[in-house]
């Protein structure tokens, strides 16, 4: 549990709500300026906030006047660190609103798609596409399609926020504000102040002044939070530093790990290991943002099993950054044999170069990445040649107990380590069970599987294991208040019902994460297994693997953005194009699957989820309907990038 300085909460908060006055602009037309009503709004939610900061009124006074003056040269610090993580997130965007927020051109209220402005190689440009105004939720999955050509067809359609989209969202943010239980719940109460501001404001734009209107609203907010978090702690014990950190964290080989398993108890075993790396990429992710003291705003991308993380530089970095990644790698050297891995590395650079413009954020992505491929060559390197004895396996294992085939785990068929060893119960189809051994961390992979099939299921943690037996439904939930979890699939209208309201407190310690995890289900509503899903394939019992990539991704986000560097490069842009990939691969592609399968679907038309994330994504299907489902997917994908021919998908189908 991160502790937060009073400093650290008003920075953290003001660069959250330092625009939240465009949010109310985008649903009610007013030519109130921007920062004036987003310090009327906090005035009005005043008792609500205070108890964040302990009751003093001062430590408020500072944050709303952090949110007032973010445009004005006042000299007080904490206001400047906001107006810097402003610039650097949406750069010269900035100094355009400072005076003419109310004339004729500054009425773009519709976001644009960032995927219409990529350019590597093509002297072409793709047109502009524009999203509806719509929550982002599995409900609403086609927003993520940009349909409207020009915002005039937007406005006449009626898919604009009014004024009853704003009242909700005040709604559920007194909710959100009224959950917060003292000092220790800072993490939990920022947390579900993101889930609500990326369902309402995804899709709104953080600028309107012309039609380049691709930057989420809600990344601008995050990115804003996430500098002046950083450059503060930079600044805490060298007032003149201007060097920031991103962190890259990765888990390689991921494909390799989900498949080296025995077909037994597949269905479930393959989403279970799928969703386990995710969740654990998670929790290290956890693990960095608590060693650096940083919030999840922090947290700037995440995706596929990799994620990166924006950090100060302090005097004890290197130091702290290692001992994170040995004690991570320590954890897969024990549980895993090595067969699971870890790879991180960091960049350091001048934000202030940021702001000049003498470096672009695309390349330091770039440079880090080229520090992750390098450290390749140097996994476990602490953990294997620190202990000679690390570097040879000592473990015992299991033992034959009269069953020969009995030592190996039923799930894997592999070896079993006896101090790893568990049992598995099989329900054979007389109603009688027979116990297996299994290796514990497949057993907790086979339970992912099986139980996370909804939306606001909850994982509890400890250290970096996950408990199997506490995977629950976030409505049956009763573990622990304190206990670390990770929330797949937040839906903040159920987390936040007038009836459930009481057990907010046990979303404390809470991160949340958007995987993919449809799969087709069998009559009793569990996953279907393969046998099942084979029968329904038109012709012999065969099913198909389908496995997509989109082809060249870290160039087109290190430099398909690189021909507006001269007017527009905010940072903001590069994560709202992370976010809506992420999107895409989550909310989207559980959605549309749903649909295809059960709505819309016909007897083959049975889908399920190995993996999606990232850049890539893997189905399993009935193999009459495998190049349906690719077409269909495909020509999803393409209106979801704006038809932009230089971003596209490679399939192999098997």
């Amino acid at each position: 549990m991160v502790s937060y300085s009073k400093e650290a909460k008003i920075v953290v908060l003001a660069g959250l709500f330092h625009d939240i006055g465009k949010f109310y602009q985008r649903c009610i037309d007013t030519r109130e300026k921007h920062q004036d009503f987003g310090a009327k709004y906090l005035n009005d939610l005043k008792d609500y906030f205070l108890p964040v900061f302990d009751n003093e009124e001062a430590e408020f006074e500072k944050f709303k006047s952090s949110v007032k003056n973010h445009h004005t040269k006042t000299g007080e610090y904490l206001t400047g660190l906001i107006r810097t993580g402003d610039y650097l997130s949406a750069s010269q965007r900035v100094d355009k609103e400072n005076d003419e927020e109310f004339k004729d051109q500054w009425n773009h209220k519709f976001l644009s798609s960032v995927f219409s402005k990529i350019q590597i190689t093509s002297g072409k440009t793709t047109p502009l596409k524009y999203f509806k105004h719509e929550h982002l939720t599995n409900r609403n999955y086609d927003a993520l399609i940009p349909v409207f050509d020009n915002e005039n067809e937007a406005k006449t359609t009626g898919y604009k926020y009014t004024e009853s989209n704003w009242k909700k969202f005040n709604d559920d943010l007194v909710s959100v504000l009224s959950s917060f239980g003292g000092s220790g719940d800072f993490d939990t109460l920022v947390n579900l102040i993101l889930v609500l501001f990326e369902k309402y404001m995804w899709c709104i734009p953080d600028f309107t002044g012309s039609s380049e209107t691709d930057i989420s609203l809600f990344n601008h907010l995050k990115d804003t939070a996430a500098f002046a978090h950083a450059i503060n702690l930079s600044r805490l014990n060298n007032p003149e530093n201007s060097k920031l950190n991103v962190i890259c964290g990765d888990i390689p080989g991921i494909q390799n790990y989900i498949f080296d398993i025995t077909k037994s108890k597949a269905a479930k075993m393959l989403r279970g290991r799928s969703i386990f790396i995710q969740v654990l990429s998670r929790i290290f992710a956890c693990k960095f943002l608590e060693a650096f003291s940083l919030s999840e705003c922090s947290l700037i991308m995440l995706a596929g099993g990799k994620f990166y993380i924006l950090a100060p530089s302090v005097d004890n970095f290197e130091s702290v950054f290692t001992k994170t990644k040995d004690e991570i790698e320590n954890y897969l050297a024990v549980n895993f044999n090595y067969e699971l891995k870890f790879n991180a590395a960091y960049e350091e650079f001048s934000h202030q170069e940021l702001l000049s413009g003498g470096i672009s954020f695309g390349s330091v992505i770039e440079s880090v990445n080229a520090n992750l491929n390098n450290a390749k060559n140097k996994l476990f390197e602490n953990v294997l040649f620190t202990d000679p004895g690390n570097f040879v396996l000592q473990d015992d294992f299991i033992h034959d107990d009269e069953d020969s085939n009995n030592v190996k785990c039923f799930l894997t068929e592999k070896p079993i380590i006896a101090k790893q060893s568990a049992k598995f119960g099989d329900r054979q189809e007389d109603g009688s069970e027979i116990k297996y051994n299994v290796n514990r961390q497949a057993l907790c992979e086979y339970k992912l599987g099986e139980k996370i099939i909804k939306n606001n299921t909850v994982v509890d943690y400890k250290d970096y294991e996950i408990i199997p037996d506490l995977i629950k439904e976030f409505r049956d939930y009763n573990g622990s208040k304190n206990a670390p979890k990770v929330l797949i699939n937040p839906d903040i209208d159920e987390l936040l019902d007038s009836d459930k309201k009481n057990k907010l407190e046990l979303l404390r310690n809470t991160r949340f994460i958007e995987v993919a995890n449809y799969v087709s289900k069998n009559k009793a509503g569990e996953t279907m297994d393969f046998e099942e899903m084979s029968e329904n394939n038109v012709g012999a019992q065969y099913l198909c693997l389908i496995k997509g990539d989109i082809d060249n991704l870290g160039l087109v986000m290190a430099y398909g953005l690189d021909r507006d560097e001269s007017s527009y490069n905010g940072i903001s842009r590069m994560t709202t194009m992370s976010n809506h990939l992420k999107y895409f691969f989550s909310f989207f592609l559980n959605g549309l699957l749903e649909d295809l399968s059960e709505k819309k679907g016909r007897k083959e038309s049975k889908i399920y989820t190995v993996f999606a994330g990232g850049d890539d994504l893997m189905l399993v299907t009935t193999q009459s309907y495998a190049l349906e489902l690719v077409k269909t997917f495909n020509d999803k994908f393409a209106s979801f990038t704006c038809d932009n021919k230089e971003i596209h998908m490679t399939y192999s189908v098997t």
